[in-house]
C-alpha cells in the first residue's frame, strides 16, 4: 500500500522535462500574451494626484498638529499636576508607602523603583545635561535610539561593503 503512494508522490514532485517545455511554450504563445495585456491607452510617466488628495493632505496635517498641540499643552500638564499631587499627598503616596514596607520582592517594586527611591538618574544623552526629558526610561529617547541603531548599522555596512 505504501509503495504505490510513494511512487505517485515521486512522479508528482519531479515533473518530466517534456511537461516543463510544453508549459513554457504555452506561456510564450502570442494568443496568451495578446489576451492578457491591456492596450497602451494611457501614457506612462507622472500622473498628478487627484485634487481631493492635494486638498485633504494639508487638512490632515493641520488637524494632527492642532490635536498634538492640545494634547501637549493642555492634557499632559494637567495630568502631570494630578499625578504629582497624588504622589505627594494622595492615593499614590499611600500605595507607594505600603509597597515600600512590604519585604517580599515583587514585579511592582521593580516597575516602580524610580518612585520608591527618588534619586537623580544619569542622563541618557550625555551632552544634553540640562534637558528635563533626558532619561533612559523616556519612550521618545528609547524609540529614537532603537530607530537609530539600524540606520547606523546600514551606514557602517555600506562603508564596509564598498
Amino acid at each position: 500500500m505504501l509503495i504505490p503512494i510513494a511512487s505517485t508522490l515521486s512522479s508528482i514532485s519531479s515533473p518530466s522535462l517534456s511537461s516543463l517545455s510544453s508549459f513554457s511554450a504555452h506561456l510564450s504563445s502570442p494568443l496568451l500574451l495578446s489576451s492578457t495585456l491591456p492596450p497602451p491607452s494611457t501614457p506612462l510617466g507622472f500622473t498628478p494626484p487627484p485634487t481631493t488628495t492635494l486638498l485633504s493632505a494639508p487638512l490632515v496635517i493641520l488637524l494632527s498638529y492642532i490635536c498634538y498641540n492640545f494634547w501637549s499643552e493642555t492634557i499632559v500638564p494637567q495630568k502631570r499636576l494630578e499625578l504629582s499631587k497624588s504622589k505627594r499627598t494622595g492615593e499614590i503616596k499611600s500605595y507607594l508607602t505600603d509597597l515600600k514596607d512590604t519585604e517580599s520582592p515583587s514585579i511592582e517594586k521593580w516597575l516602580l523603583s524610580d518612585w520608591l527611591n527618588p534619586e537623580k538618574k544619569e542622563n541618557a544623552i550625555p551632552f544634553l545635561k540640562d534637558a528635563k526629558w533626558n532619561s533612559g526610561d523616556n519612550p521618545v529617547v528609547a524609540t529614537a535610539a532603537l530607530l537609530l541603531i539600524p540606520v547606523l548599522f546600514e551606514g557602517v555596512y555600506r562603508i564596509i561593503s564598498r
